[in-house]
């Protein structure tokens, strides 16, 4: 089976951006690989994942894991949590089309299952300013597709 990661990242990466709204007409910026220093805080970040066989018989499957991040600072200790969740359960309606045809197929992968599997948040203080973020893990359970001679992507 081909590593589906990238797929993966690609999938979330397109689905959240534009998705994420903060105040005003601005959204979230996301990023997929790493946080330049220069970044303004709200942001998305798509963090570790996992990848671990799941094969049934003959069928090539994977279980992946995303890390999905909202980090949110402001200065001194007027930081509330409302934000932070708000901007959460907007990424998690932003990345739904996971959970269903024919928006769950993407670069060569279907992902058969799509759930939030547990979320956290962290705060974290200095005396300048306070830091949220919340945790967003999600797991996808993922099979391989191939192209029939008629263009007709199945699945294994």
């Amino acid at each position: 089976m081909r590593d589906p990661q990238q797929a993966l990242r690609n999938a979330y990466l397109s689905l959240l951006e534009n998705q994420v709204f903060i105040a005003g007409p601005a959204y979230a910026q996301v990023y997929a690989d790493f946080v330049p220093s220069t970044a303004a805080r709200p942001y998305v970040l798509l963090s570790q994942q996992t990848v671990a066989d799941g094969r049934t018989g003959n069928c090539p499957s994977a279980e992946c894991t995303i890390l999905v991040e909202i980090v949110w600072e402001v200065q001194g200790n007027l930081a509330r949590t409302s934000e932070v969740n708000a901007m959460a359960e907007q990424a998690m309606q932003a990345l739904k089309p996971l959970t269903e045809r024919p928006t769950n197929v993407i670069e060569g992968f279907e992902v058969n299952q799509h759930y939030l599997e547990g979320s956290n948040t962290i705060t974290e203080a200095d005396p300048t300013s306070t830091r949220i973020r919340r945790l967003l893990r999600f797991r996808d359970v993922v099979f391989e597709t191939i192209e029939s001679n008629e263009n007709i992507e199945t699945t294994i």
